[in-house]
């Protein structure tokens, strides 16, 4: 991680995306402009997905990653809103556990040269 940061929480919601979630959150690593925050909310998923999410957060320095476990499945929309709640930034960025961000991403959303 770089050590400039911006006001920014990236929000992943998770279900069942042991075999994605690592390149997503690679993804946000790779961020020109890095966030302050990456929180992590399984969606109740019942399988290897919540081990997947603490592995990643032990990897970071502690408090950059986040993981929250919901208790029952909502849905991507209530994980989003679960991950929203928990942001402590000014800005939001919401990304799946089944994709990945250019490293541009970031710094071209807030347009800063």
């Amino acid at each position: 991680m770089t050590p400039k940061q911006e006001s920014i929480s990236v929000i992943i919601p998770c279900y069942r995306c042991s075999d994605t979630i690592e390149r997503a959150v690679a993804s946000v690593v790779a961020q020109t402009l890095q966030p302050a925050e990456v929180i992590l909310v399984d969606d109740c998923s019942g399988d290897g997905t919540l081990a997947t999410l603490n592995k990643i957060q032990a990897h970071y320095p502690q408090g950059w990653v986040q993981v929250i476990e919901c208790s029952v499945n909502g849905g991507a929309g209530t994980a989003r809103n679960a991950g929203w709640a928990a942001a402590t930034q000014t800005y939001l960025a919401f990304l799946d556990a089944d994709d990945i961000w250019l490293p541009e991403k970031l710094k071209s959303q807030l347009k800063i040269p």
